[in-house]
């Protein structure tokens, strides 16, 4: 449900996660986590965003993560950074690897979680979280498409190293769990399905 912001729908709760001002029902915990993190260790970021999109959430699943694949990525490449699933953040201990991993960064992908991004004001948090929402769309585009219409590339659990898998027959809707630089179409077979190319993506970003 969508509402207006007011000062009376805030509350102000301390670094202990005590709330002091406000509804103690309306506190979420996790939340509380993950925002403090930053506030508590870089005052000069008085905004912190933290999302669950559709887009960040794709991109957060994948092992690789981001790839370097549109322009809309590369913009953010400088100041793109990770920080591994702790499970459910309600742990206090989990703020210093929070701050640890943001570094000088701006934008975080958590892992098999989400997204979190901070600015210096409220305008820039929201533009660097537009951004990143921006780059990994087309990623997620590119795994629902390749996961539902690829006819022919890598098993699940393969690396993109393994080129003899490229060939293959697939079932329709069978996972595809490795990497790949680019798919294109290159027609239909006989049951009407999609034949699509897949290049592996380069050595360099599936090490590991």
């Amino acid at each position: 449900m969508l509402f207006r912001s007011t000062a009376s729908s805030l509350i102000k709760v301390d670094l202990n996660g005590k709330v002091i001002g406000g509804t103690a029902r309306d506190l979420n915990p996790a939340g509380f986590v993950i925002h403090s993190a930053v506030h508590m260790a870089c005052h000069d970021l008085v905004c912190v965003m933290h999302t669950h999109t559709r887009a960040n959430n794709a991109v957060a699943m994948q092992k690789n993560g981001l790839l370097p694949l549109s322009q809309k990525a590369l913009l953010l490449w400088s100041f793109l950074r990770y920080h591994d699933f702790e499970g459910p953040a309600l742990r206090l201990d989990e703020r210093e690897h929070i701050v640890r991993d943001l570094g000088d960064g701006r934008v975080v992908i958590l892992r098999n979680h989400g997204a979190l991004t901070v600015g210096e004001s409220v305008a820039e948090a929201f533009c660097w979280m537009y951004r990143l929402e921006a780059a990994c769309l087309p990623t997620a585009w590119l795994t629902a498409y390749r996961m539902l219409f690829t006819r022919g590339g890598l098993k699940a659990g393969d690396t993109a190293a393994d080129d003899e898998h490229l060939l293959r027959p697939r079932r329709r809707g069978e996972a595809v769990a490795a990497p790949f630089e680019f798919a294109t179409g290159t027609g239909v077979d006989e049951a009407g399905y999609p034949i699509v190319t897949v290049a592996p993506a380069p050595a360099h970003l599936v090490a590991g």
